[in-house]
């Protein structure tokens, strides 16, 4: 009588590159009857359908009806893996399964196994850890929860980022060239509007000293849109005249200037273009307006937690979104040496992350709450600023979870939570509050909670700089 073939798995693992991949075919044998045998080392599998048809043939052919199941797994590379991952689930039939795992549990894995780097070694090292693992990790591809306004939202928002980091890159770099050949600019116009198209005409503190009196008093004026007259022309002149760069710049100098300018006032109206388009767009998703009834949101950023998040549902909790941003805390403590608090994880969405932390940085001034908060943790030590911000962070993303989890209308300051703060902080926030909105309000509206339960929104009356908190207006 024949002996009946033993049953095994098979785990494809693959290593994704730009437009092409590398996989590697492992068979396993659960009974341990056979020895588990790495059936195929390398096959190479290019980014188009007929390559992809022909890799799923082959492992196919590998495989028979003694065959449970067929594992694939792969990084999560970003957006390289992302077609190739969709057209292979088109194929997939009901035995074959696909994983992607977290490139930092793959690196780990290498790196404790002493395994060298390369396309084919990495494929096959995931193949291992799918078959022989049990604590691998694995994430879902957040592309395919994203539906067509999520995913043109996220475009734009992706876009509006990169955007400003260069506006920022090319400001920095304006102003060192400004403060080389006219630093007194700076000083007297500041950096806005009018120091850009005074800088384009006259990118020099010799150009200014010989420049027309008339014809910079109208380039001033013009500028500034008359908020600035003959009273800080003078002041301009007299500062230039008195500086220790009178050198006369090279054209070289002069141009570079000119096309950072030009390129600068190009960015900054592309962003001013795209926050309007964010802003548009976010009005057709769900809890858009919600969130910006939360001090510290606005339209980029508001969008930009949408976009990142998509489906609420996709997370159990209020930590599984905090961990998605990569603002779960990450504590080392060993022995009475090694102790290291306040760092976060850094996983998941940056673009989420950044947002976030940028909003937490508002908030923990307009919001009682929230600056009490950050006041406690910081409890007057510099070097705990970013824990406590970190901290402020959290709490909007718990926020932020409750707000779309539950599909609130606006986001409200409960009275609770206002009783549980000093009365000096209380009467501060009634002090800088009223609930009187004009008709052409201009500012911000959020809503507040009385002793009775019931809602009242509300603007503030001042204006808070960069060092107010709540604690000290």
């Amino acid at each position: 009588m024949k002996k009946a073939k033993p049953e095994c798995i098979a785990y494809v693992g693959i290593d994704i590159a730009k437009g092409k991949a590398d996989a590697a075919l492992l068979l396993v044998y659960p009974d341990r009857s056979r020895k588990d045998q790495m059936r195929r080392k390398r096959i190479k599998v290019e980014f188009t359908k007929s390559s992809v048809e022909d890799f799923r043939r082959t492992i196919l052919s590998y495989t028979d009806e003694q065959c449970t199941r067929i594992v694939y797994a792969m990084e999560d590379t970003g957006i390289y893996y992302r077609t190739f991952y969709t057209y292979l689930s088109s194929l997939a039939g009901e035995k074959e399964q696909i994983l992607i795992l977290k490139p930092s549990y793959v690196n780990s894995w290498c790196k404790l196994h002493q395994r060298s780097k390369s396309d084919p070694l990495d494929a096959q090292s995931i193949a291992q850890i799918i078959a022989y693992e049990r604590d691998f990790k694995t994430v879902s591809p957040s592309f395919v929860h994203e539906k067509r306004d999520y995913s043109e939202v996220k475009s734009e928002t992706h876009r509006y980022h990169q955007v400003k980091k260069m506006e920022t890159q090319e400001s920095t770099r304006l102003i060192g060239m400004a403060d080389i050949h006219c630093p007194e600019l700076t000083k007297v116009l500041g950096t806005g509007m009018t120091f850009l198209k005074v800088l384009a005409v006259y990118p020099s503190t010799y150009d200014i000293i010989h420049a027309d009196n008339l014809e910079l008093l109208e380039l001033v004026q013009k500028a500034s849109k008359n908020h600035f007259g003959q009273k800080k022309v003078d002041e301009l002149i007299a500062a230039c005249k008195d500086s220790l760069s009178q050198t006369e710049p090279t054209e070289s100098d002069r141009r570079i200037i000119r096309d950072l300018v030009e390129h600068l006032m190009a960015l900054r109206a592309s962003l001013v273009a795209s926050k309007a388009r964010l802003h548009e767009l976010g009005q057709k998703l769900p809890g858009y307006q919600a969130l910006l009834s939360m001090p510290g949101f606005g339209p980029v950023t508001a969008t930009t937690v949408l976009a990142e998040v998509m489906d609420i549902g996709r997370f159990k909790s209020a930590d599984a979104l905090i961990a998605y941003a990569g603002l779960d805390p990450v504590n080392k403590r060993s022995g009475s040496s090694v102790h290291t608090e306040g760092q976060i994880s850094r996983n998941g969405s940056r673009y989420l992350r950044h947002a976030v932390v940028i909003a937490a940085e508002f908030a923990r001034r307009h919001n009682p709450v929230l600056a009490r908060l950050f006041e406690r943790l910081k409890a007057g030590q510099k070097k705990r600023h970013f824990l406590a911000l970190v901290a402020v962070a959290n709490k909007l993303l718990r926020y932020i979870y409750s707000i779309l989890k539950n599909e609130k209308e606006y986001f409200v300051i409960n009275f609770k939570d206002l009783l549980k703060l000093t009365e000096e902080t209380r009467i501060t926030f009634s002090q800088n509050i009223t609930t009187e909105i004009p008709e052409q309000n201009l500012r911000a509206v959020y809503h507040y909670e009385d002793e009775f339960g019931d809602i009242h929104p509300f603007v503030y009356t001042v204006r808070y700089s960069s060092q107010t908190t709540m604690e000290s207006v």
